[in-house]
């Protein structure tokens, strides 16, 4: 297996002056981003020079940290369904087509059409880029309608992805979970959603709540899994949006997920980075809570660049936080072993008045930049509040290299 270096050589954040020397050299190490959200205004840019889509430039700086771990997985925001419009009608002549106006795909204008299908290039690209876990369930699993739901699955079974959160018609409730084998290890994935944009009665997501309770169809499944797998990793879609901190439903949750047999929990949805925390299961096993990791590639940005009031306001949008989640096996029993999280920044350039966006791995981004620097410590501050051991990937050790040789 790839082994993650992780060599602190300095620490991190601007006003931080520490030295450490670790390396995960666990027995499966998972990749972990937030919200996948593919805007107009990517598919703008991405089919701008290439007819195909080119969307691999799009996060292609974080790829080589990614591609480290034994597993990647982020949050698919939306449908994946090839020639769909809102309206239900397909037409599969158009599939592979952007056309920024049609909206069968995300509207290529700015503030318009928050109704997510995504471009079946887009998606492949994320497999080409060795992502191969996607969550599916979230509010925008409904945005093409139940429709929308089973031609999704159909995609991502043909591009080989192991995606989970959602099930077609008639199918029980175990198809809403993905076990996969790996490195020795069974894991089950289990997504669920607070809600849905769209208020569409179907059995075929998952939600997190039942009113403002822990939902019992996603507890009872956890519990199911958590005895036939060595690892249930969830991954709730939840939280307050913009909110830099989780609230108490969540927490809630957390702790019902904790006692239901979860071994780690990884949550989106708020679009900026909420803290971490540690929570002990009844068998005394810590298990990572990550309340939110932010976005990963979005068009999320300051309303007017020549505001630098909305420009901070708005700057933790723009910032994520990868996690690399280490687990180990303890005699016959698999835990959370080490934690690891690189930053992210969904950095803008214009070009006159085109916009050009690239994810990058932000304090190899930002090292020379105080003022950003600043902006991104007060995007993060919440989200590293409580790590005791440098967990936060510095510049110096993206620099220096961070695989195990």
């Amino acid at each position: 297996m790839k082994n993650i270096i992780l060599t602190l050589l300095t620490v991190l954040f601007s006003n931080s002056a520490l030295a450490s020397d670790s390396c995960m050299n666990d027995d499966l190490v998972l990749a972990a981003t937030g919200d996948m959200l593919f805007h107009g205004a990517l598919y703008v840019q991405s089919f701008k020079n290439d007819s195909r889509g080119d969307f691999e430039t799009l996060w292609g700086e974080t790829t080589p940290y990614l591609q480290q771990a034994d597993l990647m997985y982020t949050n698919l925001e939306g449908a994946a369904a090839p020639g769909l419009f809102p309206n239900g009608k397909v037409d599969m002549t158009m599939s592979e087509v952007y056309h920024p106006t049609n909206n069968m795909y995300s509207i290529g204008a700015i503030a318009h059409n928050f109704s997510f299908n995504f471009h079946p290039e887009s998606v492949r690209a994320l497999a080409r880029a060795g992502f191969s876990l996607l969550s599916t369930s979230n509010n925008h699993t409904l945005d093409r309608r139940v429709k929308g739901i089973g031609m999704t699955i159909d995609f991502l079974n043909e591009n080989n992805f192991d995606h989970f959160g959602t099930k077609k018609a008639g199918q029980s409730d175990d198809e809403l979970v993905r076990v996969i084998y790996k490195n020795n290890m069974s894991i089950a994935f289990v997504s669920c959603t607070y809600g849905s944009n769209l208020k569409i009665e179907t059995d075929q997501l998952l939600y997190c709540y039942d009113g403002g309770a822990p939902g019992q169809r996603l507890l009872g499944l956890v519990e199911k899994f958590s005895k036939q797998t060595d690892l249930v990793i969830v991954t709730p879609h939840w939280g307050t949006e913009y909110a830099e901190t989780f609230n108490k439903k969540q927490k809630r949750l957390a702790k019902a997920l904790v006692k239901a047999g979860a071994k780690a929990i990884i949550g989106h949805h708020p679009h900026v980075v909420q803290p971490v925390e540690y929570l002990t299961n009844s068998e005394g096993i810590k298990v990572p809570v990550l309340y939110s990791l932010g976005n990963f590639v979005t068009n999320q940005s300051p309303m007017d660049w020549k505001d630098q009031v909305k420009n901070e306001s708005r700057f933790k949008r723009r910032v994520g936080a990868s996690a690399f989640i280490g687990f180990n096996f303890n005699g016959a029993t698999v835990q959370f072993s080490n934690l690891k999280v690189m930053p992210t920044y969904m950095k803008t350039e214009y070009q006159g008045e085109r916009g050009v966006r690239k994810l990058l791995p932000a304090y190899k981004q930002l090292s020379s930049k105080k003022n950003l620097v600043g902006s991104l410590d007060k995007a993060m501050k919440y989200f590293s509040a409580k790590f005791k051991n440098n967990e936060v990937i510095s510049y110096e050790q993206l620099r220096s290299g961070i695989v195990c040789e």
